[in-house]
């Protein structure tokens, strides 16, 4: 058996967190950009970015809330201040009809459900394209 060095055993520890907390994000990021570029086709592109980064920022940090408080409570705390979050941005915001599927992709983001979180991002990306452009 081939015995690991300490600095082997240091970037294993250091890059195992990272990835944890990376892959979740790349998710929505890449799944949001689709979105809002799709969603947002039928505006005039120097208005309004593709990206909704007051969405990327509040699905994250349900992600982030989900994984570290565990249990079927503080889930549905999170679940509930992130709906509630996201009513109040869909006043001030041009991009609500992504918001309660970008509430939903951090949901299942966060408690691990990878599968299902791609699968509603290509249901809604697919949406998305057919959807008619508002003119």
């Amino acid at each position: 058996m081939v015995e690991r060095s300490e600095l082997d055993r240091t970037l294993a520890a250091l890059f195992s967190g990272w990835t944890a907390l990376l892959v979740p994000l790349l998710l929505v990021f890449v799944i949001l950009g689709l979105w809002g570029i799709f969603a947002g086709r039928h505006l005039r592109s120097e208005k309004v970015s593709p990206m909704p980064w007051p969405l990327l920022l509040v699905v994250y940090g349900e992600i982030l809330l989900l994984k570290v408080w565990d249990g079927p409570w503080p889930t549905v705390a999170v679940l509930a201040a992130a709906l509630l979050v996201a009513g109040t941005m869909a006043r001030v915001e041009r991009t609500g009809v992504m918001l309660l599927p970008g509430i939903l992709l951090g949901a299942l983001l966060g408690t691990g459900q990878l599968l299902s979180a791609l699968v509603l991002g290509a249901v809604g990306l697919v949406v998305f394209i057919i959807a008619p452009a508002k003119g």
